[in-house]
């Protein structure tokens, strides 16, 4: 019998053309794994702009399987993801960005590392990533990654990539989440990491050519210390 893997992609204020790219990628993605069920589960986290009714019926014209979600108004990216999980009914579940920042290579390899029993999988960012990352969200990235490491010592230190996959156990998992925005991949692995008998594997992923990076503002910033200070000294059961 063959697997069946659901697709989550949150989406909001989502960039021109995008559902042109969305279809581009997913068929590169589907062209690329064989005896496969993929569904793509699209999320509306209250877009203010950028989803129109005709985005909609051409994706549901063009994707074999498709389901659209909305939420009533913008919650954060942790919780549009975590509804679209809630939805699922997949052997495995993948998440991404709408803009699929990552190679298709790494859309194939997180999933065949799902396949070898893995309860999670964690895409990996090298430092070749950076390269082309702009300089504060560069540094930011790196000094958060050098605490997970030397302080809270998780067994992995990228909890932020935006490249994620998890199996039956590692979905009730991520629902017991509650991070609403950012910061929910975190809560996530720190987690998973605390639990004896889920098996997390890091993969090593790379970024695709022409991604563009969106600004993070200094508030956004310093509710996210905050959050991620709570979540730091917040019990794991």
């Amino acid at each position: 019998m063959s697997k069946s893997v659901d697709l989550i992609i949150p989406c909001y204020n989502p960039p021109l053309h995008w559902q042109d790219y969305l279809i581009e990628r997913v068929l590169a993605f589907a062209n690329s794994v064989s005896n496969i069920q993929i569904r793509v589960v699209l999320v509306n986290d209250g877009s203010a702009s950028g989803v129109s009714f005709e985005h909609i019926e051409l994706l549901r014209q063009t994707l074999p399987n498709f389901l659209y979600l909305t939420m009533p108004n913008n919650q954060g990216k942790g919780a549009a993801l975590r509804f679209g999980v809630s939805q699922s009914d997949a052997d495995f579940c993948m998440f991404t960005d709408v803009d699929f920042p990552y190679t298709n290579q790494s859309m194939v390899d997180v999933f065949n590392a799902l396949q070898s029993q893995n309860d999670v999988v964690v895409g990996y960012r090298s430092n070749d990533y950076y390269k082309n990352v702009p300089f504060l969200r560069r540094h930011i990235s790196k000094l958060f990654r050098f605490v997970l490491k030397k302080l809270v010592k998780l067994k992995v230190d990228d909890t932020q990539c935006g490249l994620k996959g998890f199996g039956p156990m590692g979905k009730q998992v991520f629902l017991q989440t509650q991070t609403m925005r950012y910061l929910f991949d975190f809560e996530f692995v720190k987690s998973v990491s605390s639990s004896k008998s889920l098996r997390l594997i890091p993969v090593a992923v790379q970024l695709r050519e022409g991604v563009m990076f969106t600004k993070m503002s200094l508030k956004v910033l310093l509710n996210e210390l905050n959050k991620f200070i709570w979540l730091l000294l917040k019990p794991t059961h």
